[in-house]
């Protein structure tokens, strides 16, 4: 199995968008008025997820080997499977953690969105990002 090592952005990040569909999972942080930029961060062939309404700031890390069994689970990946998937854990500063169960044949997308004028806001990923 495949070991990440903690990331934590800085920002206040909440969920943009999630696709039943297309397993899809889009986690946004806006630009802030001193001329940050917008930071989308992309889960592909997500399984299962727990969510909090935001995250500041946003810590992904791998799930210790009973938080992840649980979130398998949780999520009805066959034991089979298991070694196929990233459990990541989103640790909160004061509630239960959130979690992202995801396969590992795409890695997670970090992009730094472009400065979006205002009532033109883009909910999307640029094609090819963080590849």
């Amino acid at each position: 199995m495949r070991v990440m090592e903690p990331l934590t952005l800085h920002r206040r990040f909440r969920p943009w968008r999630y696709g039943v569909g297309h397993s899809e999972l889009l986690l946004h942080s806006r630009a802030a008025a001193d001329g940050e930029e917008h930071i989308n961060v992309l889960f592909e062939d997500v399984r299962a997820v727990r969510l909090r309404s935001f995250y500041k700031p946003l810590i992904l890390e791998a799930a210790d080997e009973p938080t992840r069994l649980d979130i398998l689970a949780f999520a009805q990946v066959p034991v089979r499977h298991h070694a196929r998937y990233l459990c990541l854990s989103l640790p909160p500063q004061d509630a239960q953690r959130g979690f992202i169960a995801r396969s590992l044949r795409s890695r997670p997308s970090i992009r730094v969105a472009p400065p979006v004028a205002p009532g033109n806001q883009r909910d999307t990923v640029p094609e090819g990002a963080g590849s």
